[in-house]
């Protein structure tokens, strides 16, 4: 019996598609998805680089039992887009509603900064106004 490449490879592809459709691939879990709107800051509020606030957000949405931590992001709008300026919190549980943070103060001056609250999805503030210090 005489064997060429195109038979072998097939021959290969047959072996391995069968044993690959008796791997059995985990089960993803349901999960519910999300999105409690910040509340404050609040848009045109006006802020100073190094002030701290607490920013607030609606639990109500949260399905019970949802033990999700939550990281908030200051970002700064610019051209369309938005940068990164850092985390300002993060670990703490996003049904407690509210977290204190302090701005950098090393900010300048801008009507575009806005916060990203993550968890189980990423939310975003309306833009508030930070001044330097």
């Amino acid at each position: 019996m005489r064997f060429t490449t195109t038979s072998v490879f097939f021959g290969l592809v047959a072996v391995l598609s069968t044993a690959w459709s008796t791997v059995a691939l985990p089960v993803l879990q349901e999960r519910e998805v999300f999105d409690p709107p910040i509340t404050f800051p609040k848009a045109g509020d006006v802020f100073t680089a190094g002030q701290t606030i607490t920013v607030t957000w609606d639990t109500s949405s949260i399905p019970a039992g949802t033990p999700n931590l939550g990281e908030l992001v200051l970002r700064l709008e610019i051209n369309g887009g938005s940068v990164g300026i850092g985390p300002l919190a993060d670990g703490f549980l996003l049904t407690d509603g509210s977290q204190q943070i302090t701005f950098p103060s090393n900010l300048t001056t801008s009507p575009n900064y806005i916060l990203n609250l993550f968890g189980d999805s990423g939310n975003l503030s309306p833009a508030f106004t930070i001044n330097a210090e």
